[in-house]
C-alpha cells in the first residue's frame, strides 16, 4: 500500500455568487421560485444554499431546501446534504 495523499488545502468562503436567473421548480413543500447559476461561473470558495438549481452543459444540479454546496479548491461541489 502506498501513502495516503494529504487532503486538499482548504479555500476560504467567498459567499454566494451572483445568480443569473431564477425558475420555479417544484420541492416537498410545493412550488419554489428559486435562483439558477451556471457551473462554469463558480469559483473556488464559492457557497450555494438550496433549493437552487445549477445548470451546465451536461448536467443540472438540483440543490433541494437546506442543502448547501461548497465549491472545493479542485473545482468540484461538495454538497452537504441536511436531513
Amino acid at each position: 500500500p502506498g501513502a495516503t495523499p494529504a487532503p486538499p488545502p482548504s479555500v476560504p468562503s467567498l459567499g454566494a455568487p451572483p445568480a443569473f436567473g431564477s425558475c420555479r421548480a417544484y420541492f416537498e413543500n410545493g412550488w419554489e421560485t428559486v435562483s439558477t447559476y451556471k457551473f462554469e461561473d463558480l469559483k473556488p470558495g464559492h457557497e450555494i444554499l438550496g433549493p437552487a438549481i445549477i445548470v451546465q452543459s451536461i448536467s443540472t444540479i438540483v440543490l433541494e431546501i437546506g442543502c448547501k454546496a461548497f465549491v472545493t479548491t479542485d473545482g468540484d461541489l461538495d454538497i452537504t446534504v441536511q436531513p
